[in-house]
């Protein structure tokens, strides 16, 4: 495939992101989004402090370690330089997505060669997800970005026996355990497998702690992870609230989970609508058809990447994201699937073939993207622009919305203030006035009637102002910091 075609292909299927790339966070997952984007702000706000960042979420109490969040902390340098704007953020992502690309392309050239290299990354950058989450304000491809150059700096320092990339393979190993470390289980078996196959195991153990300092750092960071997020307040009474301490079940999941059919369907339809498509189905029958002996890498890949499906199975059915690993491994299988397609069956018409394909590749994909995903979250924005015009930088806020889960972060970061989120199940009076002494300033409801029975009458005590939202519901804003029948008699003495 000559290069100049690749890369105007490659020009044109980057494009096709251009299309959403504006300054609101858009759906699916506004809410992933929202915690990524308030952790920038928050740096943006009060200073960059790895360590420590903040969700907003957890009124002032704050801080919570959901990632390492070095990627957010250069969108909010960003910030500094051009604006705290979202769209900054965004770019700073994409960035870190076209380096996804970059050692995506430079593993699998060095795996087989630069043609097959160039026909998977025209897959890897027209996959749905790679499409909508490539230009998200989103964690994954710069996750991916530090995994592929762990493995491409690994494999060339452990087969060439270069020490230079073994050291630039274990800091990208060291950003890739810190940031998701999940990610990162897809390439180790491929990895030992190559060791072995390459005889190279006493070459590794000589040089053991390229290797084993990434891990060191790792259980260090956990540590530190569990001690910042055990210091969280224990508001139990919150429905909903927990402390991010005990994940194992959020994690992993439970083996009902995986004996259950629709949740495997729910998968399946994932990767095949949101990576693969018809046109990828037939490419990737054909290279399963004419795989050979030294296809072993990308055999333990797809092997690998299947183990972290069953590990983290809750994961991977509670957010689509999570099948983002698979993005680069079916790209693989479909790259050499057409790559024997214009090798041997279409050797005179490479060009045709492979714009061909890119044609029916790129409309099937990018037509399931615009159907499902780029949804604007108009009523955030209207609840948020509403409390942001409201109250003072400094208020921390109480804000319920039906049945909205208390870690949830969307309509707080809309408004850019901190405070807390309480759905309507078991909401009272109570509820509220332990928030109060937290140092809660106002209570925010959206409803379509009026509170009743026990939280009217309490409610009924704390000045109130309407505003009439476009969905129909009505925003009920409470004064919480002096009750009415005070602010009278403050009004009396005046």
């Amino acid at each position: 495939m000559n290069k100049s075609f690749f890369y105007i292909l490659f020009v044109i299927g980057i494009s096709l992101r251009f299309f959403h790339f504006g300054e609101e966070l858009l759906e699916p997952h506004v809410w992933r989004q929202s915690d990524t984007a308030n952790y920038i702000w928050d740096f943006y706000e009060n200073g960059i402090n790895l360590f420590y960042p903040s969700v907003c979420w957890m009124g002032g109490h704050k801080t919570l370690i959901l990632e390492f969040p070095l990627v957010e902390a250069i969108a909010s340098i960003g910030y500094h330089i051009f604006g705290p704007y979202q769209i900054v953020a965004k770019i700073v992502f994409f960035l870190f997505y076209l380096l996804s690309c970059y050692y995506f392309f430079k593993l699998i050239a060095y795996l087989y060669n630069s043609q097959i290299a160039r026909l998977s990354l025209l897959f890897y950058i027209l996959a749905p997800l790679s499409l909508f989450y490539s230009t998200a304000i989103h964690i994954d491809f710069a996750e991916l970005a530090f995994v592929f150059g762990m493995s491409y700096h690994f494999l060339k320092g452990i087969k060439e026996e270069l020490k230079v990339h073994l050291i630039v393979g274990s800091l990208f190993a060291t950003l890739a355990f810190l940031t998701k470390v999940p990610y990162v289980l897809p390439l180790l078996l491929p990895i030992i497998a190559f060791v072995f196959i390459n005889k190279k195991l006493k070459y590794i153990l000589r040089n053991f702690y390229f290797i084993i300092i990434p891990v060191l750092i790792f259980v260090l960071w956990q540590n530190h992870v569990y001690a910042v997020n055990d210091k969280a307040p224990d508001w139990h009474f919150i429905p909903g609230y927990r402390k991010f301490t005990y994940n194992a079940g959020w994690y992993y999941g439970s083996l009902d989970q995986r004996l259950t059919l629709s949740n495997w369907t729910l998968i399946k339809d994932r990767l095949f609508y949101e990576i693969i498509g018809y046109s990828g189905l037939f490419l990737l029958i054909i290279s399963f058809i004419i795989l050979k002996k030294r296809n072993y890498f990308i055999v333990f890949w797809l092997l690998g990447t299947v183990f972290y499906l069953l590990i983290f199975f809750n994961l991977n059915i509670v957010h689509n994201y999570y099948q983002t690993p698979f993005v680069p491994i079916f790209s693989v299988f479909m790259g050499l699937g057409l790559f024997k397609l214009i090798t041997y069956l279409f050797r005179g018409k490479q060009a045709l073939t492979l714009s061909l394909v890119f044609l029916i590749f790129g409309i099937e994909q990018t037509y399931y993207s615009e159907k499902n995903y780029y949804q604007e979250p108009n009523t955030a924005l209207e609840i948020g622009y509403y409390i942001n015009k409201h109250t003072d930088k400094n208020d921390l806020i109480i804000i319920n919305y039906d049945y909205i889960d208390a870690k949830c972060p969307i309509y707080l970061y809309a408004s850019r203030r901190n405070g807390w989120q309480l759905n309507s199940y078991k909401l009272s009076g109570s509820i509220i006035d332990k928030l109060i002494l937290e140092k809660a300033s106002y209570f925010f409801s959206i409803r379509s009637e009026p509170p009743v029975d026990e939280l009217k009458n309490y409610l009924s005590s704390y000045p109130l102002e309407l505003q009439k939202l476009s969905n129909g519901k009505v925003l009920y804003m409470y004064d919480l910091k002096v009750p009415a029948r005070d602010q009278l008699l403050l009004k009396k003495d005046v």
